[in-house]
Parts: structure tokens; sequence; C-alpha cells
């Protein structure tokens, strides 16, 4: 067996396993992943490389916008849909003028909602039940399709 199969093998039993919430997490991650790999290949002067990695990024970002649930939790939805509209803008941004600062302000928020997300998953692991119904508000129903 090749590391990248190991690596699938251990990957696919994550995501077989985990909760919704970690999924999101999961997925914040290869976003974020996605956005350095895309500021790397810009700054190693690698367009189409740079292009192809904010397409990934773009696109785990606009399936959390559309996941969103404004019935069960409309300040939240509403807020995260504000929040993933900049961060695609920032995408497309650095993406036609080849400009490291936009997918870097991209970047820098998606980091800091992912950060709210642990923190919400630590909360709920200790049994903050006030914390569940927030948590709703984005991982009801989200089952993403994105190749990593």
């Amino acid at each position: 067996m090749t590391k990248r199969s190991v690596t699938q093998a251990y990957t696919t039993n994550d995501v077989r396993t985990a909760n919704r919430l970690q999924l999101l997490i999961m997925l914040y991650d290869s976003a974020i992943r996605f956005m350095t790999l895309a500021r790397r290949k810009l700054e190693e002067g690698d367009i189409a490389g740079k292009g192809q990695y904010i397409g990934k990024a773009m696109a785990i970002i606009s399936e959390f916008k559309g996941t969103l649930d404004h019935d069960k939790a409309p300040d939240l939805a509403r807020n995260l849909e504000r929040l993933y509209t900049f961060i695609n803008d920032s995408l497309v941004m650095g993406n036609m003028r080849n400009d490291a600062k936009s997918i870097e302000a991209a970047l820098s928020v998606t980091s800091t909602l992912r950060e709210g997300w642990v923190e919400l998953s630590r909360q709920m692991d200790a049994g903050d039940a006030s914390v569940e119904h927030a948590a709703r508000g984005q991982t009801q129903d989200s089952c993403v399709r994105i190749s990593v």
C-alpha cells in the first residue's frame, strides 16, 4: 500500500465516522488548504494552478452558502451568508487580478470562521446544550461532495 492510499484510507474513515460539525470543520480545513495552495501557486507564477485551487476553495464556500438554513437560525445564516459572499468575492478578485492580498483576506476570514466552529464543537463535546441550536443553522442537512 502506498503512502497516498494509506492517507486516503484514514481520511475516508474519518469522514465516515464524523458528525456533521466535524465534517463542516474538515471542509473548512480543505478550503483553507486550497486557499493556501492557491497563494503559493501565485507566488510561484503558476497561474493555472492558482486558478485550480481557488476554484476548489470557492466550491466549498459556495456549498456552505447553499446549505445555510435561514429558517432555523436566521441571524446566524444571514451573517454567515455575508461572510461567505465576502470570501468568494475576495477569491474572485485574487484570481482575476493575481492578487495575493485578496486571497489572504479570504484565507483570514475562513480561518476565523473555522476557529469559531472548532470552539462550538468543543463546547458541544463538553455538554453545553445551549450551543447545539446555533450549530444546526449551518450543519443541518449539510452533505457536501467536494473532490479534495
